[in-house]
């Protein structure tokens, strides 16, 4: 059986050297100042949930996620290519003083089937908004 799992919103938003925000489609006011450098790594915990991989029982279980760009990476705002750890956090760097958008595609893959073979999921579609901070 294939690896599934969920992720909890498909957009995820974060303001320009403010870090990560919130997801989904609102966006919550920031009450602290935007004083985080963007360079720091950005998290989001939980992004993926429901993580199954089969068979349930084995100790010797593993996955891990895939993340691939649609299309080019917005490389003026993104340092490097988001990542998904075995646990479903989100972690990805953005450039400073920047802003923009990049759509990714999210794989599962199960490294644990019982022939020894590799078994990944469908693909999940995500994208990353990043905001400018600058008022007008």
């Amino acid at each position: 059986q294939l690896p599934t799992f969920r992720i909890q919103n498909s957009s995820v938003f974060a303001f320009e050297n403010c870090g990560s925000l919130s997801f989904g489609m609102w966006i919550q006011p920031l009450s602290l100042p935007c004083n985080l450098s963007s360079g720091l790594l950005n998290q989001v915990d939980a992004f993926a949930i429901n993580i199954f991989l089969e068979p349930l029982e084995d100790p010797n279980q593993s996955g891990t996620f895939a993340v691939e760009v649609i299309g080019e990476l917005d490389n003026r705002t993104f340092a490097e290519i988001p990542s998904v750890n075995e646990k479903g956090t989100l972690s990805f760097r953005l450039k400073e003083n920047s802003f923009g958008q990049s759509s990714f595609l999210l794989m599962l893959t199960d490294h644990g089937a019982i022939d020894g073979s590799s078994l990944q999921s469908d693909p999940v579609l995500f994208t990353i908004f990043v905001l400018s901070s600058k008022k007008n």
